[in-house]
């Protein structure tokens, strides 16, 4: 599962409560005048990685981390748990 997945998987699992009472107002910003500088476009670059497991790696790292186990933390330790499994193939 990607991260986003068991984030989603984690929210669905463990609701997080509307706030009760006051409605909480977001106020306008205005950003022109924030003194922030403006970018025309805000991208995130991931690097491509040609770094794949093999069908014996795969089936190692299922046997050693189940992403439907019980998680405290929505999932990170999951994920945590994943990436440090892989890194054993891997020389970063």
């Amino acid at each position: 599962m990607t991260p986003i997945q068991l984030w989603v998987l984690g929210r669905t699992h463990h609701p997080i409560p509307e706030p009760h009472g006051e409605l909480t107002e977001i106020p306008e910003i205005e950003w022109e005048d924030s003194g922030l500088p403006l970018h025309e476009e805000s991208n995130v670059t991931v690097p491509n990685s040609n770094l794949q497991l093999t069908d014996k790696q795969m089936a190692a790292l299922r046997n050693a981390v189940n992403p439907k186990a019980t998680s405290l933390s929505s999932g990170c330790d999951i994920y945590i748990a994943a990436v440090q499994f892989c890194e054993q193939f891997f020389t970063m």
